[in-house]
């Protein structure tokens, strides 16, 4: 099962941000499992911390511990989304396929997500902190910086 897949299992879960001090046990999950790994001064609380990395790490470090030793681990510090830029192989953008990991521009940074699929004006993503909750969502070539593959 590719990450799309993966990601895509989310979808309709409920699994969405929570105002406040308290999050969703499922994102919370993800943070602390993230902050152990590699720790920030972030605060752990899924309204304050993008967590779109966190949840590509996640699944991908999922796929590692069920046996799956086809691609190679997260990048250090997966929080962040720039940080995938570098991960993988470099695929062209014409060449992007469902299950490939892409960096995106936003305003103020970046955003990681998993592609869902293609269209004539850019691609459609599976990923998480996309409107506070894990969803689909197009973005037009433009906003591409990278895309990568495991």
């Amino acid at each position: 099962m590719n990450l799309a897949d993966r990601a895509a299992a989310f979808i309709g879960q409920g699994i969405r941000e929570v105002a406040g001090p308290t999050s969703h046990p499922q994102i919370l999950a993800w943070l602390k499992r993230t902050e152990k790994m590699w720790p920030t001064d972030l605060p752990v609380d899924d309204s304050r911390y993008a967590w779109c990395g966190v949840l590509v790490g996640c699944l991908l470090l999922d796929d590692i511990t069920a046996g799956s030793t086809d691609r190679p681990n997260p990048p250090p510090y997966f929080q962040g989304a720039k940080r995938w830029a570098e991960w993988g192989k470099a695929v062209a953008m014409n060449n992007a396929e469902r299950g490939d990991v892409v960096v995106l521009r936003r305003p103020g940074g970046a955003h990681v997500a998993i592609v869902s699929g293609i269209t004539p004006g850019g691609l459609k993503v599976i990923g998480g902190n996309q409107g506070d909750t894990i969803s689909i969502a197009e973005y037009p070539w433009h906003k591409v910086i990278a895309v990568r593959r495991g």
